[in-house]
Protein backbone atom coordinates (compact mmCIF):
# COMPACT_ATOMS: atom_id res chain seq x y z
CA UNK A 1 0.00 0.00 0.00
CA UNK A 2 2.90 2.26 0.84
CA UNK A 3 6.06 1.83 -0.70
CA UNK A 4 9.49 4.06 -1.53
CA UNK A 5 9.50 5.50 -4.36
CA UNK A 6 5.30 6.95 -4.91
CA UNK A 7 5.67 10.93 -5.74
CA UNK A 8 3.10 13.13 -3.90
CA UNK A 9 1.02 13.00 -6.90
CA UNK A 10 0.57 9.40 -6.38
CA UNK A 11 0.47 9.74 -2.26
CA UNK A 12 -2.38 12.64 -2.29
CA UNK A 13 -4.42 10.90 -5.45
CA UNK A 14 -3.97 7.65 -6.54
CA UNK A 15 -2.17 5.63 -3.29
CA UNK A 16 -5.19 3.07 -2.34
CA UNK A 17 -4.05 4.09 1.47
CA UNK A 18 -5.26 7.22 0.95
CA UNK A 19 -8.67 6.71 -1.14
CA UNK A 20 -10.98 6.46 2.10
CA UNK A 21 -9.60 9.78 3.63
CA UNK A 22 -10.31 11.77 -0.11
CA UNK A 23 -13.94 10.07 -0.05
CA UNK A 24 -14.52 11.41 3.62
CA UNK A 25 -13.14 14.80 2.20
CA UNK A 26 -14.64 15.08 -0.99
CA UNK A 27 -17.96 14.03 0.58
CA UNK A 28 -17.67 16.76 3.46
CA UNK A 29 -16.45 19.53 0.79
CA UNK A 30 -19.31 19.09 -1.57
CA UNK A 31 -22.11 19.47 1.85
CA UNK A 32 -20.06 22.53 3.06
CA UNK A 33 -20.27 24.50 -0.38
CA UNK A 34 -23.46 22.88 -1.19
CA UNK A 35 -22.31 21.33 -5.06
CA UNK A 36 -21.96 18.73 -5.94
CA UNK A 37 -18.05 18.00 -6.00
CA UNK A 38 -15.92 15.19 -7.65
CA UNK A 39 -12.25 15.42 -6.87
CA UNK A 40 -10.10 15.69 -10.00
CA UNK A 41 -6.42 15.51 -9.49
CA UNK A 42 -6.95 18.93 -11.02
CA UNK A 43 -9.24 19.99 -8.45
CA UNK A 44 -7.19 18.19 -5.76
CA UNK A 45 -4.15 19.83 -6.30
CA UNK A 46 -4.73 23.32 -7.48
CA UNK A 47 -7.80 23.86 -5.36
CA UNK A 48 -9.43 25.43 -8.46
CA UNK A 49 -12.70 24.39 -10.49
CA UNK A 50 -14.75 26.74 -12.83
CA UNK A 51 -18.03 25.04 -11.32
CA UNK A 52 -18.53 27.35 -8.04
CA UNK A 53 -18.22 31.06 -7.20
CA UNK A 54 -15.61 32.46 -6.02
CA UNK A 55 -16.01 32.51 -2.07
CA UNK A 56 -16.81 28.95 -2.58
CA UNK A 57 -13.42 28.79 -4.43
CA UNK A 58 -11.55 30.58 -2.04
CA UNK A 59 -12.85 28.10 0.61
CA UNK A 60 -12.73 25.04 -0.97
CA UNK A 61 -8.91 26.09 -1.73
CA UNK A 62 -8.49 26.48 2.07
CA UNK A 63 -9.58 23.18 2.94
CA UNK A 64 -8.27 21.30 0.31
CA UNK A 65 -4.63 23.29 1.58
CA UNK A 66 -5.44 21.74 4.44
CA UNK A 67 -6.04 18.55 3.16
CA UNK A 68 -3.14 17.76 1.52
CA UNK A 69 -1.01 19.07 4.17
CA UNK A 70 -2.62 16.54 6.47
CA UNK A 71 -1.27 13.71 3.73
CA UNK A 72 2.16 15.53 4.03
CA UNK A 73 2.66 15.36 7.22
CA UNK A 74 1.43 11.07 7.40
CA UNK A 75 4.26 10.63 3.82
CA UNK A 76 6.22 7.69 4.80
CA UNK A 77 4.74 6.50 8.28
CA UNK A 78 2.19 3.93 6.97
CA UNK A 79 -0.70 5.09 8.25
CA UNK A 80 -3.80 7.35 6.29
CA UNK A 81 -4.52 10.65 7.54
CA UNK A 82 -7.59 10.75 10.14
CA UNK A 83 -10.47 12.62 8.75
CA UNK A 84 -11.45 14.02 11.91
CA UNK A 85 -7.52 16.19 12.54
CA UNK A 86 -8.59 17.83 8.97
CA UNK A 87 -12.02 18.40 10.30
CA UNK A 88 -10.01 20.23 13.29
CA UNK A 89 -7.77 21.79 11.53
CA UNK A 90 -10.42 23.37 9.65
CA UNK A 91 -11.47 24.76 12.80
CA UNK A 92 -8.26 25.83 13.93
CA UNK A 93 -7.65 27.71 10.56
CA UNK A 94 -10.95 29.39 10.83
CA UNK A 95 -10.40 30.63 14.55
CA UNK A 96 -6.42 31.86 12.87
CA UNK A 97 -8.28 33.72 9.97
CA UNK A 98 -10.94 35.24 11.86
CA UNK A 99 -8.39 36.69 14.40
CA UNK A 100 -6.52 37.96 11.31
CA UNK A 101 -9.57 39.61 10.11
CA UNK A 102 -10.47 41.28 13.48
CA UNK A 103 -7.05 43.31 12.78
CA UNK A 104 -8.06 44.75 8.98
CA UNK A 105 -10.21 47.81 8.73
CA UNK A 106 -13.96 46.63 8.54
CA UNK A 107 -14.14 47.52 4.51
CA UNK A 108 -11.31 45.52 3.98
CA UNK A 109 -12.17 42.17 5.86
CA UNK A 110 -13.57 39.43 3.18
CA UNK A 111 -16.92 38.38 3.39
CA UNK A 112 -17.74 35.22 6.07
CA UNK A 113 -16.70 31.84 3.92
CA UNK A 114 -17.05 30.12 7.29
CA UNK A 115 -20.68 29.84 6.96
CA UNK A 116 -20.38 26.44 4.95
CA UNK A 117 -17.90 24.87 7.53
CA UNK A 118 -20.33 26.39 10.55
CA UNK A 119 -23.52 24.27 9.03
CA UNK A 120 -21.45 21.64 8.20
CA UNK A 121 -20.65 20.82 11.77
CA UNK A 122 -23.18 21.81 13.40
CA UNK A 123 -25.75 19.25 11.49
CA UNK A 124 -23.15 16.19 12.18
CA UNK A 125 -20.61 16.86 14.75
CA UNK A 126 -21.00 15.94 18.60
CA UNK A 127 -17.94 17.10 20.30
CA UNK A 128 -18.88 14.21 23.31
CA UNK A 129 -20.34 11.38 20.85
CA UNK A 130 -17.55 11.48 18.42
CA UNK A 131 -14.80 11.58 21.42
CA UNK A 132 -13.47 14.63 20.29
CA UNK A 133 -9.80 15.38 22.77
CA UNK A 134 -10.51 17.95 25.95
CA UNK A 135 -9.56 21.02 24.65
CA UNK A 136 -8.90 20.65 20.77
CA UNK A 137 -10.08 23.48 18.03
CA UNK A 138 -13.26 21.01 17.55
CA UNK A 139 -14.20 21.52 21.26
CA UNK A 140 -13.26 24.91 21.41
CA UNK A 141 -15.87 25.74 18.29
CA UNK A 142 -18.65 24.00 19.36
CA UNK A 143 -18.26 25.49 23.38
CA UNK A 144 -18.34 29.14 21.46
CA UNK A 145 -21.35 27.93 19.21
CA UNK A 146 -23.24 26.70 22.55
CA UNK A 147 -22.48 30.09 24.86
CA UNK A 148 -22.56 32.36 21.97
CA UNK A 149 -24.90 31.26 19.91
CA UNK A 150 -23.07 31.80 16.40
CA UNK A 151 -19.32 30.61 17.68
CA UNK A 152 -17.66 33.67 17.30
Amino acid sequence: MWGGGADFLHLAWSCPGELEYWRRVEGSLSAMIAAPLTLTPLIALLGYTEEIGPVQRRYLGFALLLAKRRVACRWGRGRAPKFKNWLSDLVCGKMQLEAYAELLPPTSRPRDIWAPLDTYLLGRLDPIDNGVSAGSPLEEWAAGREGTGDGR
